[in-house]
């Protein structure tokens, strides 16, 4: 994944740090869940709408999202920079079932900014 923090204003590496801090929260709860092996009793919201701006969370997505997070953080984790933090599993996230696969992207959705979400938040905290 390539580093574009140096091409971002101290507001926007904000917003960024923010957000990446928010996504890692859901992901380790997921991960201690899974650990635990409670993860099966979260269930995904039946009146769940998502944000503006976000997919509806449909099948081919749910696989989609699932395939390209586990990827990119066994990527992460099980790369140089990973075993240098410590890293020795992979996520195997594609384990959890359907209904839990697609609790854990609401719960993503709510935090995950869009672009312009993340420029307006940036620009709000000039």
């Amino acid at each position: 994944m390539e580093d574009f923090s140096h091409q971002l204003t101290p507001q926007e590496r904000e917003v960024n740090q923010e957000q990446i801090k928010a996504v890692f929260a859901v992901l380790e709860s997921w991960f201690q869940a899974i650990e635990a092996g409670t993860a099966h009793h979260r269930l995904p919201d039946p009146a769940f709408s998502p944000p503006p701006g976000r997919p509806v969370i449909e099948e081919d997505l749910v696989e989609q999202f699932i395939t390209e997070l586990d990827r990119e953080i066994d990527q992460d984790s099980l790369g140089s920079r990973g075993k240098w933090c410590g890293a020795d599993a992979t996520s195997e996230f594609s384990r959890l079932g359907y209904p839990q696969r697609v609790s854990l992207i609401q719960e993503l959705m709510c935090v995950l900014l869009t672009a312009d979400e993340m420029a307006q938040r940036a620009q709000f905290s000039k």
